[in-house]
């Protein structure tokens, strides 16, 4: 099965009993899934996220803006998988979710008689762009930063700003040292970024995002560590 035919066409299994370690973990992979695909989907048009209502974006610029989303939830499922299940799991788990979130998203936000060759390219270049997302997110100093939300170097700075991206307000590709704290907003790249109520409502609905599920994964912890031996084989 080549890259494209993965991407699409993942079906869905069935809920795994506690005596099958991998459909063990593959259900922890399908919760996950469903978390960020609602998450993803409902960011565009939630009540709390009120600039994008102000900017009067397309159905692709809001499908694009909540991309961005799952693309972030995405990498911390990653390295929350890693943590929580160590590396086999980890690959057991993301490498099944990620192809999967960017086909449902794509069901999703295309209209049904799309054809198959089109939801293909656009669901080769999400995994394409998610991958270029979780490298630049590895290097950034952290999640948050609590005190200040508006703090280069943070994944959700960067978030906000490719959201704003996505959102047609920029073009501009040139500031991944930014992104990663690595140098220091002038005044002419201020156009190029969200103004900070902006950020702010992102920050605020990713952080709920991340606090009601903490993420998903850390919620699965206890049961997974409950099954040592079967998750070793």
């Amino acid at each position: 099965m080549n890259v494209e035919q993965r991407v699409i066409t993942n079906k869905s299994k069935k809920t795994p009993t506690a005596c099958r370690p991998v459909a063990l973990l593959l259900y922890c992979s399908f919760i996950v899934l469903h978390e960020i695909i609602i998450k993803s989907i409902m960011f565009p048009d939630h009540p709390s996220i009120r600039f994008i209502k102000d900017i009067d974006a397309t159905d692709v610029q809001k499908a694009n803006a909540g991309a961005e989303i799952a693309y972030l939830l995405l990498h911390i499922s990653d390295r929350q998988a890693f943590e929580v299940l160590g590396p086999i799991g980890r690959d057991k788990v993301i490498d099944e979710v990620a192809p999967m979130v960017i086909s449902r998203y794509c069901k999703t936000v295309l209209r049904k008689d799309t054809p198959l060759n089109l939801m293909q390219d656009l669901g080769c270049h999400m995994l394409t762009t998610f991958n270029e997302r979780t490298i630049l997110y590895h290097k950034c100093k952290s999640v948050i930063d609590k005190e200040n939300p508006w703090v280069k170097g943070t994944m959700v700075f960067a978030l906000s700003f490719y959201i704003h991206k996505a959102l047609g307000q920029t073009d501009r590709d040139d500031v991944e040292d930014i992104l990663c704290g690595k140098r220091n907003l002038e005044e002419s790249d201020m156009r190029d970024f969200p103004i900070f109520t902006q950020t702010l409502e992102i920050v605020i609905y990713f952080g709920n995002v991340c606090a009601n599920n903490r993420f998903v994964f850390y919620e699965l912890n206890d049961f997974i560590r409950s099954f040592p031996q079967r998750l070793a084989r």
